[in-house]
């Protein structure tokens, strides 16, 4: 061997043996004590799943041997109006991506309406209990709140607030009956269940400031309540062009519900999220 090559061999060992040690993941790494005493011991920590979406995370983990249901709650849009079947809804998309990012292995997930009874099959279960033309007080009716409790679902997906942004409802006030509403979920349903709250599109006319207040009111939810989780949709939208021109045919004819690929974008965006939140993707 080269007498140059053998000497950075040597160098080479040497800077390997001399070099620090390389953190164990899980394990204590200390710190070289200074004049001003002794250095912290920082412990690495592991992937902990986060308490606000708790029930889902656990369902999840059950979902070959036990039933995961899902209900969705708002207007029009979680009807389904503007797709162009109810596959191609929002909620429907939300419980085939779920199932995606989280495989059944063989296992039929669907979508119903909210009420129908639930099965105790294995997979994952959506119901969808949108109606069209709500707001914020009165899209959980009396009866819609009874089927919940029987349904006993893991978590539940609230997108309203786009009604409310044009009939002129204060965000405070859109806030304030919002708050109750989770409120009477937790008290109904006697497992625990989280809720995730959809910001969705800005409706041409509103103000982006008022709409914006909407989101804010969410984010206070998602703050204060130990399980909520609020999701933001509204930025992609307006990134892809609506309201607007919507160069991405996002909109249906109407220009105020979803068309397929809206549908398909909100979907895609609320399970984002979510998995990315409870690190299904990692």
């Amino acid at each position: 061997m080269p007498a140059s090559i053998r000497a950075r061999l040597v160098r080479l060992t040497a800077a390997v043996v001399t070099a620090a040690p390389v953190a164990v993941l899980g394990a204590t790494t200390p710190h070289t004590a200074t004049a001003a005493g002794p250095a912290p011991t920082v412990t690495a920590r592991l992937w902990e799943p986060p308490t606000d979406l708790e029930p889902l995370d656990a369902a999840l983990d059950q979902r070959r041997t036990k039933p995961v249901r899902l209900v969705f709650l708002g207007s029009s849009t979680t009807q389904g109006l503007g797709a162009s079947d109810p596959a191609r809804a929002y909620a429907a998309q939300v419980v085939s991506r779920l199932s995606l990012v989280k495989p059944t292995y063989g296992v039929a997930d669907s979508t119903v309406a909210l009420g129908a009874a639930p099965t105790a099959s294995k997979g994952i279960e959506g119901f969808n209990g949108g109606q069209g033309g709500t707001w914020v007080g009165n899209y959980l009716s009396d009866a819609a709140l009874q089927s919940i409790a029987a349904t006993r679902p893991a978590c539940v997906f609230h997108m309203i607030g786009s009604n409310d942004s044009v009939l002129g409802v204060s965000p405070a006030t859109y806030e304030s009956y919002l708050r109750a509403n989770l409120a009477r979920i937790d008290r109904a349903v006697d497992t625990p269940v989280c809720h995730v709250l959809v910001h969705t599109f800005r409706r041409d006319g509103v103000a982006p400031e008022v709409w914006a207040e909407f989101g804010t009111a969410l984010d206070r939810i998602d703050a204060s309540h130990p399980r909520a989780f609020a999701v933001d949709a509204s930025r992609v939208f307006a990134r892809r062009g609506v309201p607007g021109a919507d160069p991405f045919g996002l909109l249906a004819a109407d220009g105020v519900h979803p068309s397929d690929a809206g549908h398909a974008l909100l979907a895609r965006v609320a399970v984002g999220r979510v998995a990315k939140r409870l690190a299904l993707t990692r």
